[in-house]
């Protein structure tokens, strides 16, 4: 079986490589220590929560407004769904040790919450002192 490639073969657009690019992070300059950052924000239909603990790198706040701007186009994703979306943006663009993300519409009362860490990261103590949801 012979098989040609051609070299006009284009790769679809992938929407969430487009997506994660909005997210605008630096470079952390306290590696040495595990600090919580916290991120509040209201889109047109519910609210997000991002608690995470930085890696290598931290969220720029004032460089990924078009990030938000973009996600408030979920409108019509299921909580579960917008949740595991901003899971995965976050852990392929930032890469924080440890990422909790909550959404909620406070019109239904119906909160979502999914959490992920890196498998070597620990620090019973610091989760440990976060406020329960």
């Amino acid at each position: 079986m012979e098989m040609v490639l051609s070299s006009n073969l284009q790769l679809a657009p992938n929407p969430d490589q487009d997506r994660r690019r909005l997210l605008r992070a630096a470079s952390n300059t306290g590696q040495e220590h595990d600090i919580l950052v916290t991120l509040s924000k209201t889109l047109a239909y519910c609210h997000v929560e991002i608690r995470y603990v930085p890696g290598k790198q931290v969220l720029l706040e004032d460089g990924s407004a078009s990030y938000w701007s973009h996600m408030d186009g979920f409108a019509a994703a299921a909580p579960e769904e917008l949740a595991a979306i901003i899971l995965g943006d976050f852990n392929n663009e930032i890469v924080p040790r440890w990422l909790q993300v909550t959404v909620s519409n406070e019109d239904s009362g119906h909160r979502v919450t999914v959490i992920d860490q890196q498998p070597d990261w620990q620090n019973a103590g610091l989760l440990a002192r976060l406020r329960p949801l």
